[in-house]
């Protein structure tokens, strides 16, 4: 018998040489996994920017803070290290997989090898397509769902790098190890374990298993779970597809009547997403923005009194606010726009938790102590700044705002601006929605054109 390097592709291996294989081609997988590490690692700033960058991006637009945040004074070096481990293991992921079909095939026939040799290239593919599909697709509709799920002025999102990693290490290396599911069950008919139509009867039970294991492995929420599901449901068909494939000439002959069924219910779905899915987006982005509006005496009770709150900032504003906009929520300040349809400021609502008793008012700021949550308020007047550093995110109201909240949105940003663009307008409740849209498109223009490089001054 040879030894495990140079094993005759007839020749059987006994259970020492198998071991002798396996650890040789474990060292060699490690091997790369380190190597990759220590050249990711050089880069680890550039690597932590890209991997972070879809809960930047998603946080800039809901108008958060997009800073992820750490707790010890070692875990943003331990942060790096473990970023670059992980991306290692990902950029490494085909060589493991290849090493793993090398030990199977090292003790295979020559004409078994080739077969199984086959399912190596589909295994990489699903592999980078699992990983590609939670970087740009699961991630950020899950972020943006979880992010935007509370109300700011009641509960504040507080995001540490530690728990963003554990989302982005299962929305990706799991889900490139779960998307080898085809190829998984195309072997298990190979080798005559399995069967197209055995596959078939346990398909429901599958589709239950698919669902606890989206809610296993993702955050508590129903959107992100059947995110998850739905492309493992989609995954087991392609794999019944390819284990009937696999077969050869013993194949049994197509239904073309359940796939009459099947194409038409594929065909309504479509059509059902084509025509409504607009709609449901619309409505969602609408609930985001109609959430941080707030006008006077418009019945709402929940969060932060705002408007008395504002009673003792008539001094150093000169107005009386009645509408206003969370533009930005961090943990314990946010940035709203206030104004009165015709002026309008920027204003910082800092929380503390020491607790003030009495109220201080300066030329331009206030404190308060809100009994309702024992925490004291400070009201701040914000100084110059250039609208590239704010304005992003009520920009991105504006467009996705309701009919209904465009007009106050608008008075805000004129009021801010101090001018309005040719052919924006005020806009009052008596505008139909096309003459809405007509204006949010003239601030639009203008903020592609000339609103980056406008500074406010209060």
């Amino acid at each position: 018998m040879t030894s495990p390097a140079g094993i005759d592709q007839e020749s059987e291996m006994s259970f020492g040489d198998h071991l002798e294989e396996l650890r040789s081609r474990m060292i060699r997988a490690v091997l790369s996994t380190l190597g990759g590490f220590l050249i990711i690692f050089t880069w680890h700033e550039e690597v932590l920017r890209f991997v972070v960058a879809p809960y930047a991006d998603i946080a800039h637009g809901l108008g958060m803070n997009s800073v992820l945040n750490v707790l010890g004074p070692t875990d943003a070096f331990f942060a790096y290290m473990k970023v670059s481990l992980i991306v290692s293991l990902l950029a490494s992921a085909p060589i493991w997989m290849w090493q793993f079909w090398a030990f199977i095939g090292a003790g295979l026939y020559s004409h078994e090898k080739k077969a199984v040799y086959k399912f190596a290239p589909p295994m990489i593919f699903l592999f980078a397509a699992g990983v590609s599909f939670g970087y740009f697709i699961l991630i950020p509709i899950g972020l943006r769902y979880l992010l935007s799920f509370a109300d700011p002025s009641v509960l504040q999102n507080w995001i540490g790098l530690s728990e963003y990693l554990s989302l982005f290490t299962t929305l990706t290396l799991v889900l490139g190890i779960t998307f080898q599911l085809p190829v998984i069950m195309a072997l298990l008919t190979k080798v005559g374990l399995m069967t197209p139509p055995s596959f078939r009867d346990k398909r429901r039970y599958f589709i239950l298993g698919a669902f606890f294991f989206g809610a296993l492995l993702t955050p508590p929420d129903a959107v992100t779970q059947i995110l998850l599901a739905l492309p493992l449901v989609f995954l087991f068909e392609l794999g019944i597809s390819c284990s009937w494939l696999v077969q050869g000439e013993g194949r049994e002959p197509i239904d073309w009547a359940r796939w009459k069924k099947r194409g038409l219910a594929v065909v309504v779905i479509l059509i059902t997403l084509v025509v409504f899915g607009d709609k449901i987006i619309s409505s969602y982005r609408e609930r985001l923005v109609s959430q941080n509006i707030r006008v006077f005496d418009d019945g709402r009770t929940e969060g932060l009194p705002y408007f008395e709150l504002l009673e003792g900032c008539k001094d150093f504003l000169g107005y009386k606010p009645d509408r206003l906009y969370v533009i930005r929520a961090e943990d314990d300040v946010e940035t709203v726009v206030v104004g009165d349809g015709e002026r309008s400021n920027i204003l910082l609502f800092q929380y503390q938790d020491d607790r003030v008793t009495q109220m201080s008012l300066t030329k331009n700021d206030a404190r308060f102590l809100v009994n309702t949550n024992a925490r004291s308020v400070h009201i701040q007047e914000l100084g110059e700044k250039p609208g590239k550093d704010f304005l992003g995110p009520f920009m991105l109201a504006l467009e996705n705002a309701p009919a209904s909240a465009l007009g106050n949105l608008e008075s805000l940003l004129f009021g801010l601006v101090k001018k309005r663009p040719t052919g924006a307008r005020p806009l009052v409740a008596d505008d139909d929605d096309s003459a809405k849209d007509e204006v949010r498109d003239v601030w639009l223009t203008w903020w592609d054109r000339e609103g980056r490089r406008w500074v406010y001054r209060p």
